[in-house]
């Protein structure tokens, strides 16, 4: 758990967290991260120090280190005052671990509003993402489907592009032989987040919500042309890389509006006048939503 903010609820866990790095565990005189910065300048490190603001310290002083249920608005505000005074104090970013409590209880739109409060003054968002292995406890689905692992970045990615984030990922790791020949998907979904050919990118999370489909895709191109040209780049991406198909595609012949159902998730490929027409957001306006950041 990171130094600070330290609160009632959430200093027993900080300091039983404390003797991961002592024998001991240590007396926390601190409870704000301008205090633990003050006391790191009265000391000599041989090291430079850029301190993160820990997800998992902000939420375990607001709800408890052990809560599973989501914040409620208050304790998110609350949570938002926390992390941009830790920002002010000087820390460099924000950072998350998901892979253990409470980082392991967060869902998107908590995760996304924590990158977005860092954003929003031009610091790093860093992730320790939920699983570094093909297959993990921490995700009940299939991973011949889709590697565990995978799935946590692409967790991640979809944060960060929600919250116009700047990502970090804290570790590139493939934990277990099983997991190794995962390392070129992995880099695939990390090229193609970068790729800024689609416009308006936005994610819809239809869980709960619609028995079609988990997520629907949506972006546009500039042209026909283009419409089919990004279609074309993303059943070739994936089929090649992941060997993932569509189980259908419609509307590829006039360009103007292309869907590519791949059952968990539907791509929707947009001229602009089509998109604009049509309203799919709208339509799904109560579906938690991430946009990708401008180019």
């Amino acid at each position: 758990m990171p130094p600070a903010p330290v609160t009632e609820r959430s200093r027993e866990a900080a300091q039983s967290a404390s003797r991961l790095i002592a024998d001991e565990e240590l007396e926390l005189s601190w409870e704000t991260m301008t205090e633990f910065l003050d006391g790191l300048e009265q000391t000599q490190l041989p090291l430079n120090v850029a301190e993160l603001v820990g997800h998992g310290a902000v939420r375990a002083g607001v709800t408890g280190h052990l809560t599973p249920e989501a914040p409620a608005d208050g304790e998110l505000r609350e949570m938002e005052r926390l992390t941009k005074e830790a920002l002010d104090a000087g820390c460099v970013g924000v950072s998350t671990g998901l892979g253990y409590p409470p980082g392991i209880f967060a869902k998107e739109p908590e995760l996304t509003a924590f990158a977005r409060w860092a954003a929003e003054t031009g610091k790093l968002f860093t992730s320790h993402v939920r699983a570094y292995s093909w297959v993990s406890p921490v995700y009940q689905s299939d991973p011949e489907e889709t590697p565990h692992n995978i799935r946590a970045l692409q967790e991640v990615i979809r944060v960060a592009r929600a919250a116009r984030a700047r990502l970090q990922l804290s570790h590139l790791i493939f934990v277990g032989r099983n997991t190794w020949p995962t390392s070129e998907l992995a880099i695939e979904c990390i090229e193609a987040a970068q790729d800024k050919k689609a416009e308006d990118l936005v994610v819809l999370d239809l869980r709960g919500l619609s028995d079609i489909t988990d997520f629907f895709v949506i972006c546009h191109g500039s042209s026909e042309r283009q419409v089919l040209a990004i279609t074309d780049a993303i059943e070739e991406r994936l089929g090649r890389n992941s060997a993932v198909h569509p189980n259908h595609v419609e509307g590829r012949k006039v360009g103007e509006w292309v869907l590519m159902d791949y059952i968990d998730f539907v791509v929707h490929v947009f001229h602009p006048e089509a998109r604009m027409f049509y309203q799919l957001e709208n339509l799904w306006g109560d579906a938690p939503r991430w946009e990708a950041p401008e180019a």
